[in-house]
């Protein structure tokens, strides 16, 4: 929240000289360029665990040749990652494999899904108008009265 806020829902004026820091302890409210850096960080991690031949990673990795311009350097997200880990914040490659992991149930419940079949009823009272879908596993078809096709979900 914006420390004008805070100040306000607490009562207090900039005429009582306390300290910012103080009223965010009092309300727990963490500083807004912390939050910044975890989502900084949440999105390194994000990259970290994509696939090789995603864009995110490809252009984390490239390295630009020729020189620099004069002015002042931009600034590169390697850099950046490694300035926020410093500074406390953490983000290892161990948290990395074990969200990778957590993620891996998920990925094969994805797997599970696509295995689901899309069903369109194709019965005489229903030609010529919207087919009905009904999502069902293969093995469950025969169990339907009426001719189904059958099309698999991509």
């Amino acid at each position: 929240m914006e420390t004008k806020m805070l100040r306000w829902t607490a009562g207090v004026t900039r005429m009582d000289l306390i300290r910012n820091d103080a009223i965010r302890q009092k309300f727990s409210v963490a500083p807004i360029a912390d939050k910044v850096r975890e989502a900084r960080l949440r999105w390194y991690g994000h990259v970290l665990r994509g696939k090789e031949d995603n864009v995110r990673k490809i252009g984390l990795e490239l390295e630009m040749s020729g020189e620099r311009p004069r002015e002042r350097p931009k600034q590169r997200p390697r850099k950046v990652a490694s300035r926020h880990q410093k500074s406390g914040l953490r983000y290892e490659a161990g948290q990395s494999l074990k969200k990778k992991k957590k993620f891996m149930g998920i990925e094969q419940k994805q797997q599970r899904r696509k295995n689901y079949l899309r069903c369109s009823a194709e019965s005489s009272d229903n030609r010529g108008k919207l087919p009905t879908y009904i999502n069902l596993i293969g093995p469950f078809q025969e169990e339907l009265k009426y001719p189904v096709s059958m099309q698999a979900i991509m």
